[in-house]
C-alpha cells in the first residue's frame, strides 16, 4: 500500500500543520515498495509534499501487536529519500511511521525546542495509538537525533508513553558536535543544490581576476595595471591614524567569536545531556564512518563510549569510506545484518 498524502484523523487530532511540516507518513508491514525506489540519492534536498495517515489502511494491523519502526529523516531529506529503510523494515513485517524535521528545527535548537516537543509528543501519541508490540528507532543524522532527544522524556521510565516497549534505538550517522562550518555544510548539502557553491567560489575568484584585467584594458599595459591597483588598495587599506579605529574593531569581532563560540558549546552540552539521558533499556547500533564530511567518526567514537560506560548495550558498524547518510548503499548486507544484530530477533514474520 502506498501512503496516502490527506492527513488523517490522528494527526488533524492533534493539529495537522505539524505532521504536515514533519512530513508525516505511516506505512503498514508488507513486502511491496512504498511509492519509490530510493534510488534519488541520500544526500539532500529540501522538504517535499507532507505525508499522511490512512487509518482504514492500518486497521487490518493494529490488533495485532505489530512492531513498529520510528523512521526519523536527516535534515533536507525528502519522503523518496527514507523510502528504502521504509520498505526495508517493511518487507520484515514492521509499520514504519516516519517523519522528517524541518530545516528550521534542525538550525534553530533552542528557538524551535518547542515546535520538536510538540512533534516528539505527537509521533509518539501516534505511535502509542497503533498498539505495537515493540518500538524500534530508526534515526538520521542530527535532524534525526534532535526529535529523538524529545521522546527520550516521554519513553522514560515515568514518562508519558513509557508503556511503549522500545526494542532498538539506531543511529544512523549520528550524534557530532555543534559547530559553525559543520552547520554550513549541512545546509549545503541539504540545499539540494551543490554546485551552488563551486558556482560562488568560481564567482569569488573571478571578480579580481576580471578587475585586474578592466584595469589593463583601461591602462594599455601590465605596469600601468600594477599603478593603478597600488592607488586603489592604498585608498581601501586604513591609514595609520585611523589603526586604533580598526584594532577596536577587531577586538569586538574576536569577542563576538568568542560569545558565539561559548554559545555553541552550550547548545552542543545541552543537546548531548538530553541524549545520554536515556534510560529506555534498549541496545543503540551506530552505524558511521571514518571520511564523513558532516559527523566526524570523533565524535560518535565518543558519544557512544559514554554510552557504554553508562551501562547500554551499543553495538557498532563502523565503515572505512562511506558517504553521510549513505551506508546503506555502501554495505548493504553488513548494514542489514547489523539491524537485525541490535533487534535481536533477526526481525519478525509479515502478518
Amino acid at each position: 500500500p502506498r501512503p496516502l498524502r490527506d492527513v488523517g484523523s490522528m494527526a488533524a487530532a492533534s493539529g495537522g500543520d505539524w505532521a504536515k511540516a514533519y512530513n508525516v507518513d505511516l506505512l503498514p508491514p508488507g513486502d511491496d515498495a512504498d511509492g519509490a525506489s530510493g534510488e534519488g540519492g541520500d544526500g539532500g534536498g529540501g522538504g517535499g509534499a507532507g505525508g499522511g495517515v490512512d487509518r482504514r489502511a492500518t486497521a487490518a494491523w493494529r490488533s495485532v501487536g505489530t512492531p513498529l519502526v520510528l523512521l526519523l529523516g536527516w535534515m533536507g531529506s525528502k519522503p523518496r529519500h527514507v523510502d528504502k529503510y521504509s520498505t526495508l523494515w517493511r518487507a520484515r513485517g514492521y509499520a514504519v511511521l516516519r517523519a522528517i524535521a524541518p530545516t528550521a528545527d534542525v538550525m534553530l535548537p533552542t528557538r524551535r525546542r518547542k515546535a520538536r516537543e510538540e512533534a516528539a509528543a505527537n509521533l509518539l501519541r501516534m505511535a502509542a495509538a497503533e498498539r505495537p508490540s515493540y518500538l524500534v528507532v530508526h534515526l538520521f543524522s542530527n535532524g534525526g537525533a534532535m526529535v529523538w532527544r524529545h521522546c527520550i522524556p516521554l519513553l522514560n521510565p515515568g514518562g508519558a508513553h513509557a508503556s511503549l516497549h522500545v526494542r532498538a534505538v539506531v543511529f544512523d550517522s549520528a550524534p557530532s558536535t555543534m559547530r559553525p562550518v559543520t552547520g554550513l555544510r549541512a545546509m549545503y548539502y541539504a540545499s539540494g543544490a551543490p554546485n551552488a557553491l563551486v558556482v560562488r567560489a568560481t564567482r569569488a575568484v573571478a571578480l579580481p581576476a576580471g578587475v585586474l584585467a578592466l584595469l589593463v584594458l583601461l591602462t594599455g599595459r601590465p605596469a600601468g595595471a600594477h599603478a593603478a591597483l597600488r592607488r586603489w588598495l592604498r585608498w581601501l587599506l586604513p591609514s595609520p591614524a585611523h589603526w586604533r579605529r580598526w584594532l577596536l574593531a577587531a577586538a569586538v569581532v574576536a569577542v563576538t567569536l568568542e560569545n558565539t563560540r561559548r554559545r555553541i558549546a552550550g547548545v552542543t552540552e545541552a543537546y548531548w545531556s538530553d541524549l545520554l539521558a536515556s534510560r529506555v533499556g534498549a541496545p543503540e547500533l551506530f552505524v558511521f564512518s571514518d571520511d564523513d564530511a558532516l559527523v566526524p567518526a570523533v565524535d560518535v567514537t565518543e558519544f557512544l563510549e559514554r554510552r557504554r560506560a553508562s551501562g547500554v548495550d551499543v553495538h557498532t558498524l563502523r565503515l572505512d569510506h562511506s558517504p553521510h547518510v549513505g551506508h546503506l548503499r555502501t554495505a548493504r548486507e553488513a548494514y542489514e545484518r547489523a539491524l537485525d544484530d541490535v533487534v535481536g530477533d533477526g526481525g519478525t514474520t509479515p502478518p
